[in-house]
């Protein structure tokens, strides 16, 4: 009888995280806005964040993407912006350079 009831919780885990996985948004866009002085180079932002257009949407990796920026002690502020579309979403980090005190 356990062993039943095992089974069809774990069939019922599998079949509603599979639809889950299934209806899962993508990004549509990723996109960099400036919100201070100085300038941003987006090539150096992509290689330090995993999301991706055309990957599927995870909180989970845009809040790790969010860390990584800010330790690269370049940035003083970070952050996201996400806008639902028809099936899938718009990803705006918003960035602060950090100032350097220069002679």
């Amino acid at each position: 009888m356990k062993q039943q009831r095992l089974i069809a919780l774990v069939v019922l885990f599998l079949a509603t995280g599979g639809a889950a996985m299934a209806a899962a948004p993508g990004i549509s866009e990723l996109q960099f806005r400036n919100l201070g002085a100085g300038r941003q180079d987006e090539d150096y932002l992509r290689a330090n964040i995993g999301s991706r257009a055309g990957a599927d949407f995870d909180r989970g990796l845009i809040n790790r993407d969010v860390k990584a920026l800010l330790d690269t002690a370049r940035f003083s502020l970070v952050n996201v912006d996400v806008l639902a579309t028809n099936d899938a979403m718009a990803v705006t980090f918003s960035i602060r350079n950090r100032l350097k005190l220069v002679k």
